[in-house]
């Protein structure tokens, strides 16, 4: 990660039915320039790691938000897919 990025964060997150497809959809969007961040994304033992650094306080909560509504997203669709509804 580049010098420059005073606020770092990490979410961590349970995946309970989730297997790996959920983290390769989420690494997609890791490619997506947030501006004024960095993000580095791992997944291991049904634990999505979402490492986000940014250089102020307000795209830290923007890259933070899109994530967590991203990753909202994908589990919907794992439910419809599996559920029907």
């Amino acid at each position: 990660m580049q010098m420059g990025y005073g606020y770092v964060d990490t979410l961590k997150i349970m995946l309970n039915n989730a297997n790996e497809e959920i983290y390769r959809a989420m690494n997609v969007e890791s490619h997506r320039e947030i501006p004024r961040t960095e993000v580095r994304l791992s997944f291991q033992n049904k634990e999505l790691d979402i490492d986000i650094h940014a250089r102020d306080i307000h795209a830290l909560r923007a890259a933070m938000n899109s994530y967590l509504r991203w990753l909202n997203l994908l589990l919907e669709i794992e439910e419809v897919i599996e559920n029907g509804s």
